[in-house]
């Protein structure tokens, strides 16, 4: 009866099987995961397929897919049957996940010279042979990669997004090359230092978690960045931080070696997350008053002063932050998206009274009551587990 339907998720389902799914012709996305019963004999027909989602797929081979040549977005995980064969054909793909798969190999993807935008985490059997072919592509994943390395990198000249998280195969030397970089990730990367870095200014988004190699050398000269996440970072401090003026985005969760000092100067930031960090006191928190997303951690040092000054709030995560209180909260009338956890000290008082509220997260919150729910008219979201104190939800939301 839903012939219409365009867009389709089935995961672990053993209900729907081929005689449904092969009606419905005018599907443009589909997700199989993981769905035994679905096999070539349907996915054959739905010619008009753009987006594909196969991961851990057993069932469908190159049979079907070797059809689907309007497929320009492709996703492929632990699929054993799918191999260069049929990939060779989809000449149109644009976007391509290749994740552990052992079946594609430079033989097809060399063909593929449109794709734009290609993930090869964890990904060993593609090597620089057909990579450096692809010069169409912006944006690459090499998380975990071992198999690629600089020769196939710098010819890669019009890459603006690279993923090196865990990445064992590329070095400064091709990455000093890739100028038109703005948005990159070295997360547990132990290859790129500071003398490459430091020529990358056109980057804006920049991934450092837990990252030993970067330190203030490079990154003072990244004053374009507006995106920035240092969280457990211990080479980062504020003599670079405080010259990055720019910054919207900044993650300081774990990053011990940030303080007042610089956070005080980042008056542009709009989304900000900190966990217990000794340095990041009201002082500083309190001048942010750009502030539309907060996400705060196992603190006990930010209190109410800091919130009551953050009035522009519209998103906000509390875990095991016992400083804040209804006293301030109750002043965030522009919050639609709120999530507590273990928040001892906020109670249906300052809820009741935030009733822009439309997505509500709670969990261990003792003191929130059944009660609330049906002040909060806006709700559209709700997440609820281990709240003591709300036993009758259904009786709530009448």
């Amino acid at each position: 009866l839903l012939t219409n339907i365009h867009t389709l998720e089935l995961e672990d389902n053993e209900e729907i099987t081929d005689k449904s799914l092969s009606l419905l012709t005018n599907l443009r996305t589909l997700y199989l995961l993981s769905t035994a019963e679905i096999t070539d004999n349907s996915l054959s027909i739905l010619t008009n397929i753009n987006i594909l989602d196969l991961k851990d797929n057993y069932c469908i081979t190159d049979k079907s897919l070797s059809l689907l040549t309007n497929i320009h977005t492709l996703e492929l995980e632990d699929n054993e049957e799918i191999t260069d064969k049929s990939l060779s054909l989809l000449t149109n793909l644009r976007t391509l996940y290749l994740l552990s798969t052992a079946e594609i190999t430079d033989n097809s993807l060399s063909i593929l010279t449109n794709i734009n935008i290609l993930d090869l985490k964890d990904n060993y059997c593609i090597t620089d042979k057909s990579l450096s072919l692809l010069t169409n592509i912006h944006t690459l994943n090499l998380e975990g990669n071992e198999s690629l390395t600089d020769e196939s990198l710098s010819l890669l000249t019009n890459i603006h997004t690279l993923d090196l998280c865990y990445n064992y195969g590329v070095t400064g030397k091709s990455l000093s090359l890739l100028t038109n970089i703005h948005t990159l990730c070295l997360l547990g990367n132990d290859l790129i230092t500071d003398s490459t870095l430091s020529l990358l200014t056109n980057i804006h988004t920049l991934d450092l978690l837990g990252n030993e190699k970067i330190t203030d050398n490079s990154l003072s000269y990244l004053t374009n960045i507006h995106t920035l996440n240092i969280k457990f970072n211990e080479k980062i401090t504020d003599k670079s931080l405080s010259l990055l003026t720019n910054m919207r985005t900044l993650d300081l969760m774990g990053a011990n070696k940030i303080t007042d000092n610089s956070l005080s100067l980042l008056t542009k930031i709009c989304t900000l997350h900190l966990s217990n960090d000794p340095h990041i006191t009201d002082h500083s928190l309190s001048l942010l008053t750009n502030m539309r997303s907060l996400h705060i951690s196992n603190n006990d040092i930010i209190t109410d002063h800091t919130l009551s000054h953050l009035t522009n709030i519209h998103t906000l995560h509390l875990a095991a932050s016992q400083e804040i209180t209804d006293s301030s909260l109750s002043l965030l009338t522009n919050i639609h998206t709120l999530h507590l956890m273990a928040s001892s000290k906020i109670t249906d008082e300052s809820l009741s009274l935030l009733t822009n509220i439309h997505t509500l997260h709670l969990v261990l919150n003792p003191c929130i009551t059944d009660k609330l729910l049906s002040l909060l008219t806006n709700l559209h979201t709700i997440f609820l587990m281990d709240n003591k104190n709300m036993t009758n939800i259904s009786a709530s939301l009448r």
